[in-house]
């Protein structure tokens, strides 16, 4: 997709999220897989789904979804969408990508 129209399917499906279309907007997102701001709609748009994102008690999620991630895939997805969440800028996700990474391998 060009920029700007990957842009207005990312915005569009951020709206959908927050009115709790978020099936519609997972399948807006297929559209455009590749782009960060696509996976972060992605992410609160299943996490949503599944009985709303932590508000930022992301640490205390993560940790109880870690004992459960190698043996269940919705957890893993669960996990890995909250770290899409917080972002490469928050200073905690490297650390709990690397304690994924552990716990799996």
């Amino acid at each position: 997709a060009e920029p700007a129209n990957e842009r207005l399917v990312v915005a569009l499906a951020e709206l959908l999220v927050d009115r709790g279309e978020n099936d519609e907007a997972l399948a807006l997102l297929e559209r455009v897989p590749g782009s960060d701001d696509a996976r972060r709609i992605a992410a609160a748009a299943r996490l949503a789904s599944a009985g709303g994102a932590p508000v930022d008690d992301y640490d205390a999620q993560l940790e109880a979804l870690l004992a459960t991630v190698k043996d269940d895939d919705d957890a893993r997805q669960k996990f890995v969408d909250i770290l899409e969440l917080m972002g490469p800028d928050d200073p905690r996700t490297a650390a709990w990508r690397k304690r994924l990474t552990a716990t799996l391998f």
